[in-house]
């Protein structure tokens, strides 16, 4: 019987010195079955909590500056001539729809609507931008452009949502 709790501890030790010491070193594990189709989806689901964490940061952020300077972001479409009420209304309705998205990305069972919402809410804004400010597909800064690689993120983790 000590012969036998001493390989078990030995196995449990040698397999505790082979773990990876980073996140880095974890995305870096090449295939583990030897397909490539597995490795690319191993590396991909750890990377879950990274698109988690990066799409809810993202989307809270872009809620509470709204909710924070309302006036200046409604600014942005009274100077193109909406009324100030309705584009009040639009901005403070975004922000509140931003934060549900952010807040909602992180819990697993809302997760797979919550990616799918940003990816309707972020196609909302292209069109919304494109009738009300078209100007703005070639403004420096890129505020509309940003928003197709910003889609992307959301995209991939649907694709990796869980199905139970």
């Amino acid at each position: 019987m000590r012969a036998l709790i001493a390989r078990t501890e030995a196995d449990v030790f040698a397999a505790a010195q082979s773990l990876p010491s980073s996140f880095f070193s974890i995305a870096a594990i090449g295939p583990v079955s030897g397909s490539l189709t597995a490795g690319w989806f191993g590396r991909a689901w750890l990377m879950r909590p990274v698109l988690i964490g990066g799409l809810a940061a993202f989307w809270l952020a872009s809620g509470a500056i709204a909710m924070a300077q309302p006036g200046a972001a409604a600014g942005v479409l009274t100077a193109r001539g909406l009324a100030g009420a309705p584009a009040l209304a639009i901005v403070l309705g975004g922000a509140l729809l931003d934060l549900a998205l952010g807040a909602l990305v992180l819990v697993r069972r809302t997760m797979p609507a919550a990616a799918c919402g940003m990816l309707a809410v972020s196609a909302a804004y292209l069109l919304g931008g494109t009738l009300l400010a078209p100007d703005l597909w070639g403004d420096p800064l890129g505020p509309l452009v940003k928003v197709v690689p910003a889609m992307l993120p959301a995209a991939m983790l649907l694709a990796l949502a869980e199905e139970r």
